[in-house]
């Protein structure tokens, strides 16, 4: 049963929550850097 979903549409559902994943996780980890970058110039000016 698991192999036939891996040969259907499964593979694509996979590599399409895969890909939201990571795309989810590099956003996540580029807005808090964004952030960081953020406070530590309104840190500057203060």
């Amino acid at each position: 049963m698991i192999f036939s979903i891996l040969r259907g549409p499964g593979v694509l559902i996979l590599r399409i929550v895969v890909v939201v994943l990571w795309i989810a996780r590099c956003g996540v980890h580029c807005a808090v850097e964004r952030m960081d970058m953020r406070m530590g110039l309104m840190e500057r000016e203060l």
